[in-house]
């Protein structure tokens, strides 16, 4: 998705390597965000591979990524015959809607790494783009049987090391050199946590990244994402 002063990337595809995901992380509906010249949003990278399984296994985590964890579950499952390389293809992921017209791009993916789950659930994400406002609305709706109670979930947005950010319960607002751009969530529970970013293979800098965890989710959760130059 592309305007003027922003581009935002979004994974919503298969796993890749003949259904068996050789080098996927689990990333499905995570988007990175690069907005009034800086980049805000960023995917944390390719650290190591065998030189530590501890942070192979860390980087190709859901929770290290720009989308939803749901009950502390991975979206796809480690591939048991190979702890280091592959997963097997839960989420089965795919773009339901794409819309473009001037100034405004609307993007609906659908993972289904969570159905799997004692109570099954489908990731929906919808994504719209505007020109006009420069702003990026995210919608996240969780798919469940009527009545039934959803598992925990942690939302994560993993901020460039440039990125100085200020948080309050449902806003933040996030410093870029001479660029900000602010974060509207429509629940309680915005905070900043200690992650990772790998520019390169076999490097790491620390960052921070946006979090948002409940043991009762609602069904939609929105976030709001606005920019400006200072």
């Amino acid at each position: 998705m592309r305007l003027k002063d922003a581009h935002c990337l979004i994974s919503a595809g298969p796993i890749g390597t003949d259904g068996s995901g050789g080098h996927s992380h689990c990333d499905k509906l995570a988007f990175t965000l690069w907005a009034a010249g800086r980049e805000f949003l960023v995917d944390p990278g390719v650290y190591v591979y065998t030189a530590s399984r501890e942070m192979r296994d860390l980087f190709r985590s859901t929770a290290m990524h720009n989308t939803l964890r749901l009950g502390d579950e991975e979206q796809n499952r480690p591939n048991p015959k190979s702890p280091w390389w592959g997963c097997l293809e839960d989420t089965r992921c795919h773009c339901a809607r794409w819309e473009t017209t001037d100034g405004t791009t609307i993007f609906e993916g659908v993972h289904h790494g969570y159905e799997r789950l004692d109570t099954p659930v489908t990731h929906r994400r919808t994504i719209i783009l505007n020109a006009l406002d420069r702003m990026m609305r995210v919608t996240d709706t969780l798919v469940a049987a009527e009545h039934a109670s959803l598992p925990p979930a942690r939302w994560t947005f993993v901020l460039h090391p440039s990125c100085v950010a200020r948080v309050e319960p449902k806003r933040a607002t996030i410093t870029h050199a001479s660029s900000v751009m602010t974060v509207e969530a429509s629940h309680d529970g915005l905070a900043l946590s200690e992650a990772w970013f790998a520019p390169h293979y076999g490097r790491r800098e620390r960052t921070s990244a946006l979090t948002l965890e409940t043991n009762n989710p609602s069904r939609e959760t929105t976030f709001i994402f606005r920019w400006a130059n200072q």
